[in-house]
Order: structure tokens, then C-alpha cells, then sequence
């Protein structure tokens, strides 16, 4: 994306993301323009100082009150005079098992062998310490529905019709594109008042 920074003489210069830090020539009086930052040229451009990822902007964009955004039930095909909101789970965080490095499948093998029951203890209780990978990411997610579509939208457990509904929504869409294994559960809806 294109964008701006001002020249002494206050001409607006147009500089690239890669030109960031740098310094460059103003076209019109020839004098060194520093560029600044790219988060400081982000910020002026009206974007967050760092770029978020999809599920970020549509919190960013719920905190708003921008979403949601249709005005038409994707269930009922009528109008929407209540809210649905669903959480998709866009990553789980998970354990892996550490190995402690002196610990080798022979050593381990060695000691059972000669120690049969106590070396089967010592084996089980050398096992190595568990490492959490990731981070659990979700964003709830509000959908414009009709108040007879609620207890329908409740029950449903079909993963692919709740993102099939939910991908009426274009920044909906875009956190499924970002992150395919996600789930959706419904969390609750209100009729609008």
C-alpha cells in the first residue's frame, strides 16, 4: 500500500512500506526527506500500528459496532431483528512431550531390562516435561438473524453449514481462509430491540 510523508516545504511525498527508515529526495524541492517507521506510516494511513490477522479485525471491527453487517437472515432469508453470537475457535494451544537430553530409548531399554518393575518406575518417571505450543485463539462473532431462526441456530452442531451461514459475512470469511482447521460453536442470541 501506498503512502505519505510530508516534506519540509509541504509537498505530501509518496513512499512505498519498503522505504520505511530510509531517506529520499522530495520531488519538488530536492531536499532529503526522512521517511518514518513503518508502524508511524501505518498510524497515519489511519491502520493499526501492526498489521492484524483476521480474527483480530473483526474484534477490532465487533469492539466497533460495524459488525454485524447483514441485513438479511442467512437462515430464514427474512429480516434480522435479532442477534446470533458464535465463537470460532481459530486455535487450540497443545502439549508436546520434552525429552530431557541424557534420556535415549537405549538407556531407557538398559534400565528396565535390569531392573525389570523398579526400572519400569525409573523409566515412567523420567519421562520429560511437557512444552504448551500455541496459543489459543477465538473470536466471537455476531450474525444478524431472524428471532425463528435462534433455536434452530442453537442445536446446529454441522461445521460446515455454521461456516457456510457465518461466510456471509466477507471478514467472516476471511478468518476461515486464514485459519481452515477452525471450529464454530453457537454461544447466544438476543432479539434486538
Amino acid at each position: 500500500m501506498p503512502y505519505t510523508t510530508s516534506c519540509p516545504c509541504g509537498r505530501d511525498v509518496p513512499v512505498e512500506a519498503t522505504q520505511a527508515g530510509t531517506e529520499l529526495e522530495c520531488p519538488g524541492c530536492r531536499r532529503s526527506v526522512r521517511v518514518p517507521r513503518l508502524s508511524a506510516l501505518r498510524v497515519a494511513a489511519g491502520e493499526t500500528a501492526i498489521p492484524l490477522n483476521a480474527a483480530e479485525r473483526v474484534a477490532h471491527a465487533v469492539k466497533q459496532g460495524l459488525l454485524p453487517s447483514n441485513l438479511v437472515c442467512p437462515v430464514t432469508h427474512g429480516s434480522v431483528n435479532a442477534v446470533a453470537i458464535f465463537r470460532i475457535h481459530c486455535e487450540r494451544s497443545w502439549k508436546r512431550e520434552q525429552a530431557a537430553e541424557e534420556d535415549h530409548a537405549i538407556s531407557r531399554l538398559i534400565t528396565m531390562l535390569l531392573f525389570s518393575f523398579v526400572g519400569l518406575f525409573v523409566w515412567t518417571s523420567r519421562k520429560g516435561k511437557q512444552e504448551v505450543l500455541g496459543r489459543d485463539t477465538f473470536v466471537d462473532t455476531p450474525l444478524g438473524v431472524s428471532s425463528e431462526a435462534l433455536p434452530q441456530l442453537s442445536r446446529q452442531r454441522n461445521q460446515r453449514e455454521l461456516q457456510r451461514l457465518l461466510c456471509a459475512i466477507p471478514e467472516y470469511a476471511a478468518v476461515f481462509a486464514e485459519y481452515p482447521g477452525a471450529t464454530v460453536s453457537f454461544v447466544s442470541g438476543a432479539e434486538l430491540r
